[in-house]
């Protein structure tokens, strides 16, 4: 088995060295990896400027190739230029920090996952809660042996085509308890993903020269317990397998509105329109900490 193995933590991440040792147990690991650490870009890929990879070897033995890009660039540069041929799956993580619930959105972790399920190639992102030391041996041994049985579980399915007759991808999102890496036998459950939003607050600061920047402050969410889902399952420290999917479309919701009948306004409308329009002139400036007003115009 040929596996390509990345993390948005880094190159030199614990979790990525963990996962590695028992990763070796399956097959031959190659390690690609962002040279620096990438957390919360999602999906993000570098095609404006160009991808710079390093060697990277530890005590003159080589350890992988280092990216300077995101996670995804990294499961591209894998698969086109280092690996020898495609690889049979795709391993992102351990990351540090749990990536459930809506961060699966903004995750790195998950972008690097999603970017190999867009290339047929089942993918697996690997995840325990962020404390001060987590167990990435423990999480290690537990995320192999799940890998392990949802291939062998995939070899019975017959291969199924989306709406566009393409193939459904194979993409898991694992995340750990802490608690749940000290148990002799934890709780494995399936769940979907909570759709409880994250809070957006941002906290306002002053630079030395007074000028305001920002910190995003992810707030506490609110759980609703009665739901099973993959953050209320870490809230009940277990480990918690969701299976992912590309397509976002609300079927429901999309089978309505083609019963709309939705018209674009006439070529003539669209020119009176843009003659009428006044372009204003544009002037951006550093924003300066004081009282609420400062951004009138």
């Amino acid at each position: 088995m040929l596996i390509l193995l990345t993390n948005d933590d880094g190159i030199f991440a614990p979790g990525l060295a963990a996962i590695y040792n028992e990763l070796k147990k399956m097959g031959e690991v190659y390690i690609v990896a962002p040279a620096l650490e990438q957390s919360g870009v999602s999906q993000s890929l570098t095609f404006r400027t160009p991808l710079v990879v390093k060697d990277v070897f530890i005590n003159d033995k080589r350890w992988g190739w280092g990216v300077e890009g995101s996670p995804a660039d990294c499961v591209k540069i894998g698969v086109n230029v280092v690996c020898p041929r495609k690889p049979d799956i795709i391993v992102s993580g351990i990351n540090w920090g749990q990536n459930g619930g809506t961060n699966i959105l903004y995750s790195g972790t998950l972008g690097a996952a999603r970017d190999g399920g867009l290339m047929g190639i089942p993918s697996f992102a690997l995840s325990v809660e962020d404390v001060a030391a987590p167990n990435f041996v423990r999480a290690a041994e537990i995320s192999r042996e799940l890998m392990v049985q949802i291939l062998r579980q995939m070899e019975k399915e017959k291969p199924s085509l989306d709406v566009c007759g393409n193939p459904v991808p194979h993409i898991y999102n694992i995340n750990m308890a802490t608690e749940a890496l000290e148990e002799e036998n934890p709780e494995i459950l399936v769940a979907p993903m909570d759709t409880t939003p994250y809070g957006n607050r941002m906290e306002e600061r002053s630079d030395t020269f007074g000028r305001a920047y920002y910190w995003f402050v992810p707030n506490r969410r609110e759980r609703r317990p009665e739901c099973l889902t993959d953050m209320n399952a870490l809230g009940q420290n277990k480990i918690v397998v969701t299976p992912l999917q590309f397509d976002m479309t609300n079927h429901a919701q999309c089978a309505v509105m083609q019963q709309w009948g939705l018209k674009a306004p006439t070529s003539e409308k669209c020119q009176e329109a843009s003659e009428e329009k006044n372009f204003p002139k544009i002037n951006m400036r550093t924003c300066h900490n004081g009282k609420a007003g400062r951004f009138e115009v």
